[in-house]
């Protein structure tokens, strides 16, 4: 009788210890989530500010442009502050490449394309319209290939450490 109540509390030990550490992983990917989704914010407002002001200037542009870069910055700080989970460094390591991916985006081809839109109206041609538009397409899509391994990273970690990811509500991206 003995041997099966010390059973059944190692079990319950167990599944105990278990359910600890999925918690742990939930907090850690809502951690990181957290963090995309506040720079994300940054960078949405700054390519809505370069595509729809209309009282853009160069002092505006570069006001915004450091905000955005500033978050970026203190988001790859909480990350690696927040490090990787049980001697695993890939899942923090996608989202500090999207990190990246975004900082180029600001950096360079977002920039650029806030930059056309103070061109004198004579500079402003139909053929470098979409010069800049083909080259914010660029910045679009590193930055959704970066997105992508950081997807594909969570769903690798969400099925290591046996949790279910909730879908994104439609409308927030």
């Amino acid at each position: 009788m003995m041997k099966k109540l010390i059973l059944f509390i190692s079990a319950t030990l167990l599944f105990s210890c278990g359910v600890i550490q999925q918690n742990k992983a939930v907090d850690y990917n809502n951690s990181l989530i957290e963090e995309q989704e506040k720079v994300a914010d940054f960078i949405n407002e700054f390519i809505e500010m370069v595509t729809t002001a209309d009282t853009l200037s160069h002092t505006i542009i570069k006001e915004k442009r450091q905000k955005v870069l500033g978050r970026i910055d203190k988001s790859i700080e909480n990350v690696k502050e927040i490090g990787g989970f049980k001697n695993s460094n890939e899942f923090q390591n996608s989202i500090l490449n999207v990190f990246q991916a975004y900082r180029n985006g600001v950096e360079n081809e977002y920039t650029e394309m806030a930059n056309y839109l103070l061109l004198p109206a004579e500079e402003q041609t139909p053929t470098r319209y979409f010069e800049t538009q083909d080259i914010a397409f660029v910045a679009d899509s590193l930055i959704s290939i970066a997105e992508g391994d950081f997807m594909d990273a969570q769903k690798v970690f969400a099925d290591k450490h046996n949790i279910q990811l909730a879908p994104v509500p439609a409308g927030n991206y």
